[in-house]
């Protein structure tokens, strides 16, 4: 059973979801963080994922309100991969209890680290 994460994440194909957190040739088309200096509470980020075989059309949008960006980390710098499309590689979802989450989206050069209070 998919978690909360996988659902908004991936959608329709959120039953794929390998163990590993592998579900096939998907992108990440959409990335944005709206960050608020005086409330935690009101930071959103907002990704949206797409099967690559769409040709990144009809995308998954999952809108996390209350969330943190942690890491971001890229393994080699190169300006070509701040442009979106990135094909995603692996994802990892934590529970962490009474309703908080964390999460990290791997893609080939970039990963994202997520947490969700």
């Amino acid at each position: 059973m998919p978690s909360r994460i996988e659902s908004q994440l991936y959608g329709e194909w959120a039953e794929h979801v390998s163990a590993d957190g592998h579900v096939g040739e998907q992108a990440l088309v959409e990335f944005s963080v709206r960050f608020n200096p005086k409330s935690d509470d009101e930071n959103v980020i907002r990704l949206a994922v797409v099967p690559e075989t769409r040709q990144y059309e009809k995308p998954t949008v999952a809108t996390f309100n209350d969330a943190h960006l942690g890491i971001i980390q890229q393994q080699n710098y190169d300006p070509e991969f701040n442009y979106l499309p990135w094909s995603i590689v692996g994802y990892h979802c934590h529970d962490r209890g009474n309703g908080r989450w964390s999460f990290q989206l791997n893609c080939y050069e970039v990963s994202l680290g997520i947490r969700l209070a």
